[in-house]
């Protein structure tokens, strides 16, 4: 497959806003960290994908192939860095506008993307439309957890880990937003189960389960065969 450009004039405007220093933070973190390498691990286990054809949206690097060797996989990202040579078949393009024929993946994946992009909703809708039927939708990412002695003890826990791996820039983040009120930079919504559940139900998936990870939530579903 050769890589295809999905021209959009949103593209070059992001491209230019592209972090070098956080990019490298974000792989170190997708590649370094081992409770991140235990928590793919158990995602993948939730997810049991085990062949076809794969889209990835929001694919950074593409670092996720490393899991899903025996799958024909196809990224797709927005944030494409042209000192990063991406040699796998990927598309540079929006999640809300996906540039595929439909039913065409038997698999797609969304891995902390969902808080980043422009319309979710559009997004899972998108998704939907370029699955085959009886296809599944793989999502991980954040959500904010129910009140309780869970939520304390998970967001005491986050905090120790953050300060055992260094990880003083997300220590900052989160005092910013959780103290003082300001907007996250990084993350443009903030999500719950439900909400998620509700999202991919109103987009016509069936099938839907979820698993917690800490503060991080798995999600799938299946595009019904009729």
């Amino acid at each position: 497959m050769e890589k295809a450009y999905y021209d959009n004039a949103l593209v070059p405007k992001v491209n230019n806003a592209w972090n070098k220093k956080l990019h490298a933070y974000v792989e170190s973190v997708y590649t370094e960290n081992k409770n991140f390498a235990g928590m793919i691990r158990n995602f993948m286990d939730f997810c049991r994908i085990k062949d076809g054809r794969l889209l990835e949206i929001g694919c950074g690097s593409g670092w996720f192939r490393r899991y899903a060797r025996d799958i024909e996989y196809v990224g797709l990202e927005v944030l494409v860095r042209k000192d990063v040579d991406l040699n796998f078949p990927f598309v540079v393009g929006f999640g809300e506008t996906l540039p595929f024929k439909d039913e065409s993946f038997d698999h797609i994946l969304i891995l902390a993307t969902l808080d980043h992009v422009f319309d979710p909703a559009k997004v899972i809708n998108e998704s939907f439309k370029v699955l085959k039927k009886g296809g599944g939708i793989y999502i991980l990412n954040s959500v904010e957890l129910p009140g309780g002695i869970r939520k304390i003890f998970v967001y005491a826990f986050l905090l120790a880990q953050k300060v055992i791996f260094f990880d003083y820039r997300s220590i900052k983040r989160n005092f910013k937003k959780i103290v003082l009120k300001k907007d996250d930079e990084y993350h443009t919504f903030e999500f719950t189960a439900s909400g998620f559940e509700e999202m991919l139900s109103k987009a016509g998936f069936s099938g839907i389960s979820r698993r917690y990870f800490l503060n991080i939530c798995f999600i799938k579903g299946r595009k019904p065969l009729k």
